[in-house]
């Protein structure tokens, strides 16, 4: 499968022989207020350890983690990046078969396939915002037996939430099958409250994917986790390589989670600022937004518009990138996905937006 995403600035860099930092890329939904301040001299200080080889074990970033959600050492694993276990979960965990709710992250359909895994894609509804509902889940488990089923909270590209009551019935049906449930919150930190972390304490076949890409602004030091019962959690554990996360991502994740002020601030300016965006968007003639709770958004052209390709490459001349979602499946040619990003930004591709519109 072709592998399509977003935050590549080096390639558009060299093809508009421009610096990277001279993009302005709308296409990595990265929180704007990252990394927390301070964090730069933190590591800065650390370096030095970089000679030596990380803790093997992760310990205190972990123990951190645990405190921070509540739950024990043994419900938690962090890895290289919370893609490193998606590539864990068919061998870790013996997965032969997997029900994907799609639109989703392309790595998810990648991994599995290279694992030689049985994958069926469930195109959940627009109507829904892509999210899955009770009918719709029941209907694909009926008529088939799989290992897992995977699925997001809020999911990519829409940022929607799942429902509490649908969640609760695919567990249901999941548990009566022995089937896996891998649920990818790593988004989820610009909602914490809609998390269902807890439940990994009474559903022993939840998986609960997180990250700290996102909201701390970590995707070159590449740092995610997964929360589980402790017997899922220890087989991923088993096939994890030696040292995969480096000393300056324990330490930054651990500089990270101690940033409370940080964290409040983040989720008060993205709530803010998401919504103006949104509202700016469609006062452009063309441009339907979808009402999401990450730090993204999903906006649908009209028909009457060219396709998002025709739209990425106008922005791309100037020096801006954006995801077009063709690549998504389902969502067609006019979708494509923006980060809030600061209000100044923000503005400056509202502006060319306009500018679009009025060229057709």
């Amino acid at each position: 499968m072709k592998r399509t995403h977003g935050g590549n600035i080096y390639e558009v860099a060299k093809k508009l022989r421009k610096d990277p930092s001279e993009i302005l890329d709308f296409s990595a939904s990265i929180n704007p207020m990252a990394p927390p301040p301070g964090l730069e001299q933190n590591l800065f200080q650390k370096f030095p350890l970089a000679r030596n080889y990380p803790d093997i074990n992760n310990t205190e970033l972990i123990s951190l983690l645990a405190e921070t959600h509540n739950c024990s050492t043994h419900q938690v694993m962090v890895a290289n990046g919370s893609t490193e276990i998606i590539y864990l979960l068919p061998h870790a965990l013996g997965i032969r078969s997997a029900l994907i709710v799609s639109p989703s992250f392309s790595e998810y359909e990648n991994a599995l396939m290279l694992a030689r895994c049985s994958v069926v894609l469930a195109q959940a509804s627009e109507s829904n915002e892509f999210q899955p509902t009770k009918d719709f889940i029941s209907y694909y488990l009926e008529q088939m037996r799989v290992d897992a089923v995977l699925l997001a909270n809020p999911n990519s590209p829409a940022g929607a939430l799942l429902d509490e009551e649908t969640l609760n019935w695919i567990l249901f049906l999941c548990k009566s099958t022995g089937s896996l449930v891998v649920l990818d919150e790593v988004f989820v930190d610009f909602c914490e409250s809609r998390s269902f972390k807890t439940l990994i304490n009474s559903h022993r076949n939840l998986l609960i994917i997180r990250s700290m890409t996102k909201f701390y602004g970590l995707a070159g030091l590449r740092l995610g986790y997964a929360l589980g019962s402790p017997m899922l959690i220890s087989k991923l554990k088993k096939h994890q390589p030696p040292w995969s996360i480096n000393t300056l991502a324990q330490y930054a994740g651990i500089y990270c989670l101690k940033q409370d002020g940080f964290r409040e601030k983040t989720i008060k300016f993205v709530e803010r600022e998401r919504r103006r965006f949104a509202e700016k968007i469609e006062k452009t003639d063309g441009f339907n937004v979808y009402p999401g709770n990450a730090n993204f958004l999903l906006v649908k052209i009209s028909d009457h518009l060219p396709p998002a390709s025709t739209l990425h490459e106008f922005l791309l001349n100037r020096g801006i990138l954006i995801r077009d979602c063709s690549t998504f499946p389902g969502l067609g040619s006019h979708f494509f996905r923006i980060a809030v990003r600061k209000p100044d930004e923000n503005d400056e591709l509202v502006t060319h937006l306009h500018k679009f519109v009025s060229l057709i």
